[in-house]
């Protein structure tokens, strides 16, 4: 592992939440060889004879275990795209042995790891906007905003039913286990905390924090078609920012929470670049079911026309022959289909 120091082109993935941490190849190397930890990175390296010559480094999420591509670096080679895919690739496969069904990555168009997970099968369900300011402003909240408890998650999850496109939910396939907050709420080094807006004993808008080292990742969550509820959800939680140390605030606005931008802009936050969300599926691995073929024998029997019932094709009961009585008195027990009528 200590070889991934010699890669100096890193692409560092999954921004902005993955801005919250101070990223090293080398230590999320030592950590995915530890056993027994199923939240450990996965990395995955290219090597010759002589050194290693890019790595993949993805991250498990709990609790399904879906993989989020955090990096990816590959040394100047005239074969580093061969590279990019070749362990792409071999992430893919691997996370589907052990039962993953879903890998993600954010990347913008421009970014050289586009092309090569294009043409791994990850492909494009939404686009978003990131915005950052290092000097926030907030006006004072429209509304009131009480602090996320255990038993809002179900409630939380149907507010992001309501105002997310069913193609971006069926991509992502979230649960309520999604908006959960970690039992410290300081998991890793990381604060978590979250907000809702209730109305009618509903959830009608969701907000939460990611804070570490005075990085700050913002999510909003709100009723379509309600922009009372986006502007207090943003200045209540830019106010409870204000005692904190602040370094940067990041915020990725998706594409169909178009209105946010605005509203992020009017309290210092500038639009910085916009990537795109990509998904790629894993197959599962089904044995296939030994089959054996049996020759059978048919007697072949006279073709009868189509208008003779098909039990008619061969002799109904016993026959005289077959029983032994001939001679006249006994009919036979076939008559010709001519004579077969009705009455």
């Amino acid at each position: 592992m200590p070889g991934l120091r010699t890669v100096r082109t890193v692409h560092r993935l999954d921004q902005p939440d993955s801005l919250l941490e101070n990223y090293s190849s080398l230590r999320h190397g030592i950590r995915s060889l530890l056993p027994f930890s199923p939240g450990r990175p996965r990395v995955f390296v290219a090597r010759t004879r002589d050194a290693i010559v890019g790595f993949a480094d993805f991250q498990p999420t709990l609790p399904d275990q879906r993989w989020i591509l955090t990096g990816l670096g590959v040394v100047p080679d005239v074969r580093h795209q061969y590279i990019r895919q070749t362990l792409l690739s071999r992430g893919i496969v691997e996370a589907g042995q052990v039962g993953v069904k879903r890998l993600f990555v954010r990347l913008a168009p421009d970014n050289d790891v586009y092309e090569a997970a294009a043409s791994c099968g990850f492909a494009p369900y939404a686009e978003e906007v990131v915005l950052s300011t290092t000097a926030p402003t907030f006006r004072a909240p429209t509304r009131s905003l009480r602090m996320q408890e255990p038993s809002d998650t179900w409630a939380i999850h149907q507010l992001y039913n309501q105002a997310v496109p069913k193609q971006v939910q069926l991509a992502e396939a979230l649960t309520s286990h999604r908006w959960e907050l970690p039992v410290s709420r300081a998991a890793a080094g990381c604060l978590v905390r979250g907000w809702v807006i209730d109305e009618d004993h509903q959830v009608i808008g969701y907000a939460r924090t990611a804070s570490s080292r005075g990085t700050h990742v913002i999510e909003v969550i709100g009723t379509p078609g309600r922009r009372d509820v986006a502007e207090a959800l943003v200045d209540g939680v830019l106010a409870s920012l204000a005692t904190r140390s602040v370094r940067r605030v990041y915020c990725a606005v998706r594409g169909y929470q178009s209105e946010l931008i605005d509203l992020f802009r009017g309290r210092g936050f500038a639009e910085r670049w916009t990537q795109r969300l990509m998904v790629t599926y894993t197959t599962a691995s089904v044995r296939s079911v030994a089959t054996e073929v049996v020759p059978l024998s048919a007697e072949a029997l006279e073709r009868v026309p189509r208008r003779v019932p098909t039990f008619l094709q061969g002799n109904v009961g016993p026959s005289p022959e077959r029983m032994g009585i001939s001679g006249e008195g006994h009919a036979p027990a076939w008559r010709e289909p001519a004579a077969i009528g009705p009455g």
